[in-house]
């Protein structure tokens, strides 16, 4: 092997690894965001004021985590095109969150009809 190639698929290897790491940082970085939006899940307060309230939240955490911003906006995917599937399990990570939320609504909702009680009683 020439030094050419060997210089070649030593920048190959650091490139990879770098991705890597990348991915690494903003998985941490989602896993951190869901962990502080989560503290508004409360099943005791109706589902769509939680999801106000962790929207704000949320959107107010994204000016200081750029790296989940651009994940959520696309910009990741567009700088990293084969990455795409995990970064779509990441943003499904981030999602979790509203998941559970109307998770509690509609378990809340069932609750209420069949309770018979108004829709602001549970």
């Amino acid at each position: 092997m020439t030094g050419f190639a060997i210089q070649s698929v030593d920048m190959e290897l650091a490139k990879k690894e770098c991705e890597d790491l990348f991915y690494q940082a903003l998985h941490r970085e989602v896993r951190a965001w869901v962990g502080e939006v989560s503290q508004f899940l409360d099943p005791r307060e109706p589902a769509d004021e939680l999801l106000g309230e962790m929207a704000l939240y949320g959107f107010q955490k994204l000016e200081t985590s750029p790296l989940v911003h651009d994940l959520l906006i696309g910009k990741t995917r567009d700088m990293l095109p084969m990455w795409s599937d995990r970064f779509d399990e990441l943003r499904y990570l981030g999602m979790q969150n509203v998941i559970e939320v109307l998770k509690l609504g509609i378990v809340l909702n069932g609750l209420r009809t069949r309770l018979g009680a108004p829709h602001g009683a549970c």
